[in-house]
């Protein structure tokens, strides 16, 4: 996970135009010390314009690293039900394409007089 954060550090370092620093920390308070140093300066810069500080950003990290971790094992699972539905002949070559079949026999929306029976009217 280490790996992760200090990639990561450097990626956002570049961002803010740090390229030898990847302490968080650090390239926050260089910001704010050049922000501050400007002479033409006429209000304190917002902190939402600096980097977050190394144990924010690795927080950050974590929560995103565990997201993407989660995602890929789902589109896998996802991947491996197409892949066997296809090969379970379930779907229909369309202009070069596989339509799974079981996706078409589900309406899209309900009948026009499901529809007309849900809509209730609140008149006396």
């Amino acid at each position: 996970m280490d790996d992760v954060i200090e990639e990561s550090g450097r990626f956002i370092a570049a961002c803010y135009g740090s390229h030898e620093r990847t302490n968080m920390s650090a390239i926050r308070y260089d910001i704010w010390t050049s922000k501050m140093a400007n002479k033409k300066l006429t209000a304190v810069p917002q902190l939402k314009t600096l980097p977050p500080t190394t144990e924010v950003f690795g927080e950050h990290v974590h929560r995103a690293h565990s997201r993407v971790v989660i995602w890929r094992k789902l589109f896998s699972k996802i991947r491996l039900i197409l892949i066997l539905v296809i090969l379970d002949g379930h779907c229909m070559k369309d202009r070069n394409h596989l339509t799974p079949t079981h996706f078409l026999l589900i309406p899209a929306a309900p009948d026009v007089l499901q529809l007309i029976n849900l809509i209730k009217c609140g008149c006396a």
